[in-house]
């Protein structure tokens, strides 16, 4: 873009760490230092996954099912760097919009980016293991539960390995915290409309098996690939 100017000194060597970064493995989001995702640049670190596409086409899925309802209070489990709660309370700005995180530095760069692009209504994060601090008998209307599902024996890229571990991986077929998401929603007697959640296409019938006390409406990407679910309550005494 700019060949006609001289390349400095500074700049060259910093070129260089770059590269050997990249040449180990360090993903191209975390040497820059951003990832743009949904039309935003979110900060992004060592702490936090890096927004994926498949995510990017979850939160439209919420969107589009949110349309038609009234939606006053949201629940973003494992936000991260907290791209799915400050695009849902841009999008439905009346909203209550809670981010939890068991990791205390992906909170900091949530609450960073929360700052950067939404300042005057931001989301509230808030640091909790899955429902650890959620009152028994609350209510929401949506709960977006974007958490780990890769099983911990696939082999994944070595960018992939260079993402937080407890973000990615949970249990022999990667479905463990969502396992805990339906027993701590079961003890705690909390209550919600629509439960969105991502996994991976192969996980399909375990998924069926986790929530068979729910109402499960399969939803795909671009590509046709079934990664997310919608979970709604069979018995009305699961609903408000």
């Amino acid at each position: 873009m700019h060949g006609d100017e001289p390349l400095g000194f500074l700049l060259w060597h910093k070129y260089q760490f770059w590269v050997r970064k990249r040449a180990n493995g360090t993903p191209l989001a975390y040497v820059r230092g951003y990832q743009d995702w949904h039309g935003r640049r979110f900060v992004v670190n060592k702490d936090v996954l890096i927004p994926r596409d498949e995510t990017e086409t979850l939160l439209k899925h919420v969107l589009e099912s949110s349309e038609q309802r009234a939606v006053s209070s949201i629940l973003d489990l494992g936000t991260g760097s907290g791209c799915l709660a400050i695009e849902l309370q841009r999008a439905i700005p009346g909203a209550e919009v809670l981010g939890l995180d068991i990791s205390k530095s992906a909170l900091k760069v949530a609450n960073q980016n929360a700052q950067i692009l939404l300042p005057s209504n931001p989301p509230t994060f808030r640091h909790s293991n899955l429902l650890g601090i959620i009152s028994s008998d609350s209510h929401f209307d949506l709960i977006v539960a974007n958490l780990p599902y890769v099983p911990a024996d696939l082999e994944v890229m070595k960018e992939v390995r260079q993402e937080p571990h407890g973000a990615i991986f949970s249990g022999h077929d990667g479905l463990d915290h969502y396992r805990r998401l339906v027993q701590e929603l079961d003890t705690k007697k909390i209550t919600f409309e629509h439960l969105w959640i991502e996994f991976l296409p192969t996980q399909k019938d375990a998924i069926k098996d986790v929530f068979k006390d729910y109402r499960i409406t399969f939803k795909a990407d671009v590509a046709g690939n079934e990664f997310f679910a919608l979970i709604t309550a069979v018995d009305t005494h699961l609903q408000r």
